[in-house]
């Protein structure tokens, strides 16, 4: 009973200090359900004798809490055993915690092909000690390493050249043979005749010397003062450097070939779905969320149900038959309502940031698979209908704070229409919905919440259905992938790819640890920057959004892959002109004489800027100059991570000088199939589109997906679901794990997130950062060109610039002689301007614009017809709330309100160009410096809370204050 209080109290509150609480009461009585694993060494020894070999200090200081820190010790005591560096670094990069559990040593094993013997002790004698052995399973053994495990630490178990009588009589020892040497004291194993005897080839087994010290009480705890400061639970890289970029290829590349057979991939899944299901949750949105009514319709849509009530979710789970694949658009949000009634969650739930992109358990026996629509078609809903060609049915107008909580209690089905019509603007529709959907009306006054609430939640159900079945389709019958073996876009468009460009080849390698590590620190993304880091203001003078054309395939376009595997460089090939020497020319394919490079990855510290320029390409990472206080683009020397193309752009634009520190280079063919491939997508997206087929819209979400997995980081935490029962238990075992846990809400399970113990984590980053490296070319080639004629550009925002529309006749004319291709179009490499139209046919230049910072800025826009409307963004904060905040704080100008479906602000009454609008001053008093809160629960969407308990809650206010 103490214990599920103080469970209970933990779920409450998720405190730091309750965990230690629970940690201190609970152990000492479940100390057998304690995992076996390994930490560092949580005594000092007050014995002088010296115990470092086995991670054990006399005292602790600067020196030995670096020793006790940078290693965790089971890769300190591999050290000791002598295993190479190669191997080690294998071990550091891998092993993410400190404490390291046994069960992991299995896969150390298997990836290094040492045995171990581990030896496990305990001091209190509650079990015998004994020996496992962990012997490598796919390969021979390369060598035996014996360990001993006490305490949860790991030691190199050997024996020392000591007694244990020495430790037992040391103290007498000391009295009479202070003059000797504590090395000679330490073989001393008798006394006789008053004379004590020593004897030099006396060793004790390293587990008798811990035992005797234990029991003569030489361990002396470290304060948990002290023991606080040095422990940490995530194993950081930086506290273990590498020392050189040297890798073994056994650990660290990983051939990208087809699996070998189709049985290999069937294995890997839980279960096969043979039932596919569409679903979405009404919930009333006062306080906590409540599920009130769930629509779910079958793949062919044969099945259309709806349930009504605040157990809708549990007859929901109830209906489902075994292996139901079910699919939520945007699942972080229905997913708070329905994993509390599963009876089990198998695996790991695949959570990215915010988003639940897949979650596999059980009810009642039965496999379900429930995933995220909106992470493979990332668009709104209401957009389906034009994208798919579907049908779209009534507009909707639903009161959604209407269906409180207290009107639904006891599943209320009658709702009053003079009240309900405070809560909607469009009342005329409301009311003709009410007539139309059958039944719904009751009387005069009053109409039916199911019915109504089902109508359009059965529409935006259908909706996801047929857009989803017919993305499937489409999807199988031109690239032959199935989307429901795929949890988001980017793994499809990635599988797209393996099968065409990465498989064929045969020479392609994914990395893990040091190489893939050094590869994707240069990654830079995209340039986002006011010019000379500085606000901008622009009057009475056109602007144009100039836009580059589908940047990322533009960029894969002109690119290739790099095969075989990254070299170190040699001490010679530190220099930029080596590197230029010897750099393949751009359209080469194999090395050819001194041209040997197929590309490069290195760190530079720049030492020379010979052009500064209004947008640098120089990027001063801060975790990398800390000392250096600067914008992030700016001119200024400084270390950083470049690939042979920002290298090349560096030099050619920058006149940059620089040294080079160290780096990786391939001497493998460019394989340019990639281009060819990337063309024809976007030939075909383009007849399509051509066409008003709906295929289009697939082939462009996977032509902007193609890189994302190519970077995709490792993950190096987890989340795990379990029962309440075996809460304490599983606490106990992974308490060094443990980031945070707390109940789920509404349910018997408690959520742990975990540090994972063991990161092997792989993945295409040569590709991907030469991808964004080209991009920015791109970009670069036309930034220098306007900068180089005196042309002013006001903002960058990765793919688009902001300069005067005069000026692109004469850029395109320049560009065209520098670089010989046409600059102005709707093609790969190309730019045009991107304006959102105020009427269709018309287009829209910046009449007026105000920069104050990234991702803050606007543009009044006008065409031909002498329309007004304005091009807003504001980092954080909603279309609707800056309208509404500069509408609150203007009064007298002249209002204006967003229409989304033109994606525009819009002024109301009469005006020009010239008149005095609310958002344009509300820009131009954050121009002037003036701080100004946004309040983000005013936009008519909710703002919503969503908890790690997997509840979810509604915002009332939440105030964001911007200052330029």
């Amino acid at each position: 009973e103490r214990q599920k209080r103080l469970l209970n109290r933990l779920k409450q509150t998720g405190d730091k200090q309750d965990i230690d609480d629970f940690w201190n009461e609970t152990l000492g009585e479940k100390k057998f359900y304690k995992k076996r694993s390994g930490q560092f060494w949580k005594y000092l020894c007050t014995l002088p004798i010296n115990l470092e070999r086995y991670q054990i200090f006399n005292e602790l200081n600067k020196r030995t809490a670096a020793l006790m820190t940078e290693d965790n010790c089971f890769v300190y005591a591999c050290i000791q055993a002598g295993v190479n560096e190669e191997t080690i670094d294998h071990m550091r990069e891998v092993i993410r915690v400190r404490d390291f559990p046994q069960s992991k040593v299995q896969e150390i094993s298997d990836a290094t092909g040492i045995a171990f013997n581990v030896t496990i002790g305990y001091f209190d004698n509650s079990k015998d000690n004994r020996i496992i052995h962990y012997i490598p399973k796919e390969c021979e053994t390369a060598r035996t390493i014996d360990l001993l495990l006490v305490e949860h630490h790991y030691m190199l178990n050997e024996r020392l050249p000591m007694t244990t009588y020495f430790i037992r009589n040391y103290k007498e020892i000391l009295k009479a043979c202070g003059g000797m040497n504590i090395e000679k004291q330490m073989k001393i194993y008798t006394k006789r005749e008053n004379k004590y005897v020593v004897r030099y080839d006396r060793t004790t087994p390293l587990w008798d010397v811990m035992k005797t010290l234990w029991e003569c009480k030489y361990f002396e705890p470290i304060s948990y003062g002290e023991l606080f400061t040095y422990t940490t639970d995530l194993y950081k890289q930086n506290l273990a450097p590498f020392k050189d970029l040297t890798y073994a290829p056994k650990y660290c590349v990983q051939l990208k070939k087809k699996a070998e057979s189709k049985e290999v991939n069937k294995n890997k899944c839980k279960f096969i779905p043979e039932h596919v299901f569409f679903a979405d949750f009404e919930c009333s949105t006062d306080g906590f969320h409540k599920a009130f009514n769930i629509c779910y319709d079958s793949e062919d849509g044969s099945v259309s149900e709806s349930i009504w009530g605040q157990n809708c979710a549990t007859e929901f789970l109830e209906r489902l038959p075994d292996k139901s694949l079910i699919y939520f658009h945007n699942l972080s949000y229905d997913i708070n309502f329905i994993l509390r009634h599963m009876t089990e969650v198998k695996g790991t739930p695949i959570i990215k940031g915010s988003r639940t992109m897949q979650i596999t358990g059980l009810y009642k026996g039965r496999a379900i698979i429930i995933k995220d629509s909106y992470s493979v078609i990332n668009k709104k809903l209401k957009l389906f209908p034009a994208m798919f060609n579907l049908q779209t049915g009534p507009k909707e107008v639903f009161p959604y704070n209407y269906y409180s909580s207290t009107l639904l209690a006891n599943d209320n089905r009658t709702g009053v229409i003079s009240e309900a019509c405070k809560f909607v603007k469009d009342i005329e529709t409301f009311m003709k919905n009410i007539d139309s959907i059958k039944g719904c009306r009751i009387d005069e006054n009053h109409f039916d919440l199911e019915k109504y609430s089902t109508f359009y939640c059965k529409q935006d159900v259908r909706i996801l259905r047929e857009g989803f079945v017919k993305f499937r389709n489409d999807l199988l019958k031109e690239f032959d992938l199935n989307v429901y073996d795929y949890v988001s876009i980017c793994f499809i468009a990635n599988k797209l790819f393996e099968n065409r460009v990465y498989f064929p080849n045969g020479n392609l390698y994914d990395l893990s640890n040091k190489p893939r590590e050094f590869i994707s620190r240069c990654i830079q993304g995209g340039r986002c920057m006011l010019s000379d880091n500085m606000k901008q203001k622009s009057e009475k003078k056109l602007i144009a959004d100039f836009d580059a054309v589908s940047l990322y395939p533009s960029a894969i376009a002109r690119l290739y892959t790099l095969e075989g595997i990254p070299k170190v460089m040699k001490d010679e090939m530190l220099s930029t002109e080596y590197l230029m020497r010897h750099l393949f020319d751009d359209d080469q394919k194999e090395p050819i004489g001194e041209k040997f490079m197929s590309g490069f990855f290195v760190l530079i510290k720049i030492t020379e800027i010979g052009i500064h320029r209004h947008f640098p390409l120089i990027v001063c990472d801060p975790e990398l100059n800390p000392e250096l206080n600067v914008p992030r683009s700016s001119n200024t020397c400084c270390l950083m991570y470049v690939d042979h193309i920002t290298l090349q752009d560096l030099i050619k634009y920058q006149g940059v000088k620089c040294e080079v520190l160290q780096g990786y280079y391939y001497d493998g063919n460019r394989d340019l199939r990639i281009r060819d491939e990337v063309k024809k997508l976007f030939e075909l997206r383009l007849k399509y589109k051509k066409e008003e087929n709906p295929l289009q819209e697939i082939i462009k979400l996977i032509l902007n997906s193609i890189y994302g997995k190519t970077i995709l980081s490792p993950i190096e935490s987890k989340i795990t679901i379990v029962d309440d029962k075996d809460a304490i238990r599983y606490a106990i075992r992974n308490y060094n794990h443990i980031v945070k846990f707390e109940g789920l809400d509404g349910s018997d399970k408690t959520i742990f997130k975990l540090t994972k113990s063991i990161c092997r984590h792989f993945n295409f980053c040569p590709l991907g950062v030469n991808i964004l490296s080209m991009s920015k070319r791109i970009m670069c080639e036309v930034f220098c060109t306007a900068e180089d004629l005196g042309m002013d550009i006001f903002y960058s925002d990765t793919d688009s610039m902001h300069l005067y529309n005069e000026d692109i006749p004469r850029l395109a004319e320049e560009f065209e002689k520098r670089y010989g291709r046409v600059l102005i179009g709707k093609n790969l490499g190309q730019f045009h301007s991107d304006f959102a139209e105020i009427t269709p046919g018309k287009q829209s230049l910046a009449y007026k614009s105000i920069f104050c910072g990234k991702k803050t800025y606007i543009d009044l826009l006008t065409n031909d017809l002498n329309e007004v409307a304005f091009h807003c963004r504001m980092k954080g904060v909603k279309q609707d709330v800056i309208a509404l905040t500069a509408n609150e704080m203007f009064p007298e100008a002249i209002q204006c309100y967003y229409n989304e479906d033109k994606g525009l602000m819009v002024p109301q009454g009469k005006f020009d160009k010239d008149s005095e609008f609310s958002v344009m001053k509300l820009y131009k008093a954050l121009y002037d410096g003036q701080e100004i809160g946004f309040d983000l629960c005013k936009s008519c969407q909710p703002c919503f809370e969503e908890k790690f308990n997997f509840s979810i809650t509604t915002k009332t206010s939440f105030i964001r204050k911007l200052k330029f």
